[in-house]
């Protein structure tokens, strides 16, 4: 599967970008930035594909991924 490059959109002069998503599907390519992303699961589960390893999140879950990780949703 290839990677694709991802730029989180984020004004200059800012240091945090806070954003909420209600999708169905979060991000379903594998892809990979070099910010680093905090997520909370507010509702809904599903299984998250990061590198090789396969995990399942839930409500409640933080997922934190670091710089150049290649996570798909």
């Amino acid at each position: 599967m290839k990677v694709l490059p991802f730029k989180i959109p984020k004004p200059e002069n800012e240091a945090l970008v806070y954003q909420e998503e209600h999708l169905r599907v979060l991000y379903d390519q594998l892809h990979q930035h070099s910010e680093i992303q905090i997520s909370y699961i507010q509702n809904g589960a599903g299984t998250l594909l990061v590198g090789d390893t396969i995990s399942d999140f839930k409500p409640g879950d933080i997922l934190v991924f670091l710089p150049l990780c290649t996570p798909c949703v």
